[in-house]
C-alpha cells in the first residue's frame, strides 16, 4: 500500500464506523482495488465481472434506505444542505394509493419517482404525502454494497457503477489523470479521502 493511501487514525475510524452503520462486515472489505483495463465495473448484474463482489442487503422501508444511502433531514434543518430537488411537487392524493403504475398517468408515475429521489436525497417532509405509494411501488428492494480500503482508477480506465441501487464505502479513492468514474445507477458513496492526480 502506498503512503498516499494511508488513512489517518481519525479517517480510518470514520471508515470503520460507516461500514458498521451499513451492516458491512470488515471481512467483506477488500484492502486494495486497482482497475485492470479500459472498462471496469462495480455491478451485481449476472455475468458482469465486478472489481469488488457485491454484498446484497434487503431494504424494507423508505426510511431505512434514507438512513443508509440518503441525506439526513437534519442537514436541511441546520442549513448544511440546500434544497435542490423536486420539493415543489403537488401533494399525492391518498385516493391514488394502492394503484399499480399501469393504472396511473405518466405524470403521476414521474412524480412518484421524483418524490422517491427527493425523499432519499432531499428534505423528506416536502414529499411526505408520497410515502405510502413509494413503498407500494418500490419496496422491498435490494441494495448492493461495495467496500474497499483503497480504490485506484488508473489513467485511461473508467469505473462503471451499474446494476442495483448501490452504496459504496471507501477509505481512499485515487483517480489518476485520464481515469474516470461513471454512474449508471443511483449510488451513494462515502469516501474518507479522495485524490485526483
Amino acid at each position: 500500500m502506498s503512503v498516499k493511501n494511508k488513512l489517518t487514525p481519525e479517517l480510518k475510524q470514520r471508515f470503520l464506523d460507516s461500514l458498521e452503520k451499513h451492516g458491512i462486515s470488515q471481512t467483506k472489505v477488500i484492502a486494495n482495488v486497482v482497475t485492470t483495463g479500459p472498462k471496469n465495473y462495480l455491478s451485481d448484474r449476472p455475468g458482469v465481472g465486478s472489481l469488488i463482489p457485491a454484498n446484497k442487503i434487503a431494504i424494507h422501508t423508505l426510511d431505512e434506505l434514507k438512513a443508509l444511502a440518503g441525506n439526513s433531514d437534519d442537514d436541511y434543518a441546520k442549513g448544511v444542505m440546500q434544497v435542490h430537488l423536486h420539493e415543489d411537487l403537488p401533494a399525492w392524493k391518498k385516493s391514488k394509493n394502492g394503484h399499480a403504475p399501469d393504472k396511473l398517468s405518466v405524470e403521476e408515475n414521474e412524480n412518484i419517482v421524483k418524490a422517491f429521489k427527493t425523499y432519499i436525497y432531499g428534505d423528506s417532509a416536502k414529499v411526505a404525502s408520497y410515502k405510502d405509494i413509494i413503498h407500494q411501488h418500490f419496496f422491498p428492494m435490494t441494495l448492493a454494497t461495495y467496500a474497499a480500503e483503497n480504490l485506484t482508477v488508473k489513467s485511461g480506465h473508467v469505473l462503471i457503477v451499474d446494476g442495483s441501487k448501490a452504496v459504496a464505502k471507501f477509505g481512499t479513492v485515487t483517480v489518476e489523470q485520464g481515469g474516470s468514474i461513471s454512474y449508471e445507477v443511483d449510488a451513494s458513496w462515502t469516501v474518507q479521502s479522495m485524490i485526483f492526480e
